[in-house]
């Protein structure tokens, strides 16, 4: 299973499966490797992969979990080591990450668990509750890649004259189809704290009430800055006199709020790492008495908790005087990062630890794809049907430049949601 290093090169190919969520990390993964001798780096997106495996037939492969079309990919996939690095981990419960890992989202076939080489996982506490389904041998624990600081901050950085309030949003859930959708998959799952789908979406449409109103209270005193979800650009009602931040990463709102409020995100905690005070509304979400929701969450519990509104204001008002600690808990924010995020250690070293597994794992002669298989299981457009016979039979670099220029010619003369902040296109 484990080489050591080879002289010819090694053709790596990261998967980038949400643009907004994971090109940063596998843009720290690409820059560490490029360091390294004897390594060529390729990204790809949802939309160019499979001309990329064609064109690069890369000897390694790291992708996200592999669940619904990553795990059809790897079921028409061969000739190369898979590396899977789960997006969804980070300090959940049990049953959640079973849910995540095991069973994956709901749809006609389950994740390829069993194509998968290796297993990049963030903690040894999601290492222990998968310890029985997956080999131990194939998992290696390596921390978080998508932290924005080296060291993890113990005291928050200080406000200047004019504070500036940032806002992370979750699911658009007024969008009639993911509503519709959401309950038709996860009808009869009984998964985390919400004992079914409609706990879970009561608790997602009242976070979505929740910000739109604090949003619209705050504006009026301070600058507001709001990343949407992934794509969802309706979340707010009303943007005027808000900066929406569409880029590709946190790092602009993290070096540039004071104070970060959020609903359920882990975005949170990584305000939290890089100096950021964060409150959650979950607290103030109790359509009953008997509803505990997000509350309990481990990434909310050490975040700022108000239960009712002139509570969280006051907290505002605070932060901006520069009275408002990091955590109201800092010995177990401190504690439970360290351990979720950091290996148990006070400093980031996710980059070179998921280096090290690829730069020892074996490498495969170089990937192939079943392009009958890949049909069948994907029922691919005439379009890209007609790439991919350009890819059978003609030349897969041609198939590729093709793919590519067409999603670049749509993105500028039809661009959509999809493909601006969901889809990496690789220059």
């Amino acid at each position: 299973m484990w080489r050591s290093g080879k002289n010819s090169e090694t053709r790596v190919l990261l998967f980038v499966t949400l643009k907004r969520r994971d090109l940063f990390p596998m843009q720290r993964i690409a820059k560490e490797l490029c360091k390294r001798d004897g390594y060529a780096i390729r990204l790809s997106g949802i939309s160019d992969f499979p001309y990329a495996i064609l064109d690069f037939r890369p000897h390694i492969v790291l992708f996200g979990k592999p669940d619904n079309a990553w795990g059809d990919w790897l079921r028409c996939m061969s000739g190369c080591t898979v590396i899977s690095l789960n997006t969804e981990q980070g300090g959940h419960d049990r049953e959640e990450v079973i849910c995540q890992f095991i069973e994956g989202h709901a749809g006609t076939r389950g994740p390829a668990l069993e194509l998968v080489d290796h297993h990049l996982i963030v903690d040894e506490r999601t290492k222990g509750y998968l310890s029985q389904h997956i080999d131990p041998a194939r998992m290696h624990v390596v921390g978080y890649p998508r932290l924005l600081t080296e060291t993890l901050a113990c005291e928050p950085t200080a406000v200047g004259d004019n504070m500036v309030v940032g806002f992370a949003c979750g699911e658009d859930v007024v969008d009639k189809r993911y509503l519709v959708e959401t309950f038709r998959l996860y009808q009869g799952r009984q998964f985390g704290p919400w004992r079914n789908v409609q706990t879970l979406l009561t608790n997602d449409l009242l976070e979505l009430v929740w910000i739109n109103n604090l949003v619209s209270r705050l504006r009026e005193d301070f600058k507001i800055i709001v990343r949407y979800r992934h794509g969802d650009d309706a979340f707010l009602l009303d943007e005027d006199g808000v900066e929406l931040d569409s880029s590709a990463s946190l790092e602009y709102l993290l070096s540039a709020v004071d104070l970060l409020i959020v609903g359920r995100s882990t975005v949170g905690i990584e305000a939290l790492i890089a100096g950021i005070p964060a409150i959650t509304v979950s607290g103030l979400i109790r359509p009953a008495n008997e509803f505990v929701g997000a509350k309990n969450f481990w990434t909310t519990r050490l975040l700022w908790q108000p239960e009712t509104s002139d509570e969280l204001l006051e907290m505002v008002e605070a932060r901006s005087r520069n009275d408002l600690d990091l955590s109201p808990d800092l010995t177990s924010y401190q504690i439970a990062a360290s351990e979720a995020y950091f290996c148990g250690q006070a400093t980031d070293r996710s980059i070179e630890r998921i280096v090290d597994v690829v730069m020892h794992c074996e490498r495969g002669d170089g990937a192939t794809l079943d392009l009958e298989r890949l049909c069948d299981l994907f029922l691919p457009s005439r379009r890209e049907h007609l790439l991919l016979k350009i890819a059978r039979f003609w030349s897969t670099g041609l198939a590729y430049r093709l793919a590519l220029s067409y999603l670049k010619i749509r993105r500028r003369v039809a661009p959509d949601n999809y493909l601006r902040h969901t889809v990496f296109i690789p220059d």
